[in-house]
């Protein structure tokens, strides 16, 4: 065999055998900031009613299929992941019918006497992995909804995938819509968005890939909230109605109940391994057996 072939085969080997140390870089990157929760949805089953386990211990969650029979909606596909492993693909609709996951907020959870139920804090940050499929019907690719209109989360306002604004939700109804160029092209992609609360404004900022976009001052402040709240992954509503569904995957979710540091930022998105390099390298191995053959 050719000696460029055999130290090629044993690269693309070394390469491939690296891909689960770079997935648990980028999950132990992300817990030693300590997230009060990180969902990475790598269960055993995403079936309605399935549990979407918190790494963290504190709030999982449930997969949730209200596609009506007949209806088309499938349940959420285990589809690959953006560090590795599995993500979650949902199959929204603009109406009552499509998947999510659900984290109901009424569950408590105490130490230190502290609550640390996920709505408790003004000052937060919300980091996931997006891979957008369509953009119709102004999805919602996470938020959390409560009486109180203090809501936070992020989506976008619909269209073509290069007109869509990223929407972030924020506090006594206030919306930002800043344009993203790059982020939902149907790859994947890190997405930062903090909350800092000054009485009496929140200055949400929002990072793409590690890098700063830009930030928006509104008033008020995400808390107090109602106490029978829920944060959806996929879409928007509670563990009874859901609209402005999201096509697409999501990965890697964590909540923060403090605002991360721009060099915490970008730290974790440089965690976050190249997909490309092992697809070049295996480009590059099949250009190198024609050659031979």
């Amino acid at each position: 065999m050719n000696k460029k072939l055999i130290i090629f085969c044993l690269a693309l080997a070394v390469a491939a055998m690296s891909l689960p140390v770079q997935a648990s870089f980028y999950s132990d990157t992300i817990v030693a900031s300590s997230p009060l929760s990180f969902w990475e949805f790598e269960d055993a089953s995403m079936a309605d009613q399935a549990v979407c386990a918190d790494t963290m211990g504190i709030e999982s969650g449930k997969y949730r299929n209200r596609g009506a029979p007949g209806s088309g909606i499938a349940d959420i596909k285990k589809v690959p992941g953006a560090i590795g492993g599995n993500a979650a693909e949902f199959h929204g609709t603009s109406g009552g019918n499509g998947n999510y996951v659900d984290v109901p907020d009424n569950n408590y959870w105490f130490y230190g006497g502290v609550n640390y139920r996920l709505e408790r804090s003004a000052n937060m940050t919300l980091e996931f992995m997006e891979k957008a499929r369509d953009l119709t019907d102004y999805p919602r690719l996470i938020q959390h909804e409560n009486g109180t209109a203090n809501n936070y989360g992020a989506g976008s306002n619909g269209g073509a995938p290069a007109d869509a604004q990223l929407t972030v939700i924020g506090p006594a109804g206030n919306t930002w819509y800043t344009w993203p160029p790059g982020l939902f092209n149907g790859a994947w992609h890190h997405v930062v968005v903090t909350y800092a609360y000054t009485d009496p404004n929140t200055t949400m900022s929002w990072y793409l890939d590690g890098v700063f976009q830009g930030s928006s001052v509104k008033a008020g402040s995400l808390t107090p909230p109602d106490d029978w709240s829920d944060l959806i992954f996929g879409a928007e509503g509670n563990q009874n109605y859901v609209y402005n569904g999201y096509k697409g995957a999501l990965d890697e979710v964590a909540y923060y109940n403090y605002v991360l540091s721009p060099t915490d930022i970008a730290a974790h998105a440089a965690a976050v391994p190249e997909p490309a390099t092992i697809a070049l390298l295996g480009l590059g191995g099949l250009a190198l057996l024609r050659k031979r053959t």
